[in-house]
């Protein structure tokens, strides 16, 4: 019977150890979990204080020790603005001002909120001076220096 005992013996502090690891392992993953949560609060407290910091930078309060940084950021402001800027206009778009719904640029009013786009208005191109003589014939311009038109032969009027 000692050995069905001893193995009954092992058993039970097996199944202790188990028991105890298991909980032991539930334990770790809890406390690593709130540590991470605890080290995004931080990360988040972290990003509240830089965004007062560049709040009060932008507002005319300087202070030189954060002063590098903040136009570091500003300047990363200014060029996705640009760049955004940049998007829309290949892509033939404009930003509704009402709503900021996308817009085909010749849109007139928006689809998504009724508002008129306004456009400014495309100054009128200016003529630019001509260097050469108008043609008789086809109203192209004929260069300076030549006696017939490059575009229907015609002889230059002298």
């Amino acid at each position: 019977m000692g050995f069905f005992d001893d193995l009954g013996k092992k058993a039970n502090q097996l199944s202790k150890d188990v028991a105890t690891k298991a909980k032991n392992l539930s334990e770790i993953t809890r406390l690593n979990r709130e540590i991470n949560l605890s080290k995004r609060s931080i990360d988040e407290e972290y990003k509240k204080i830089g965004a007062k910091v560049f709040e009060a930078f932008k507002s005319g309060e300087k202070d030189e020790r954060f002063a590098e940084f903040c136009e570091t950021i500003t300047s990363s402001f200014d060029f996705i603005k640009e760049s955004e800027a940049k998007i829309l206009e290949l892509k033939d778009i404009t930003i509704c001002p009402e709503c900021g719904a996308e817009l085909d640029k010749e849109t007139q009013f928006c689809g998504k909120c009724g508002a008129k786009i306004e456009r400014p208005e495309k100054p009128e191109p200016e003529e630019e001076p001509v260097d050469g003589t108008k043609c008789k014939e086809c109203g192209e311009i004929i260069p300076s220096g030549s006696d017939f038109c490059p575009s229907c032969g015609a002889k230059k009027d002298a």
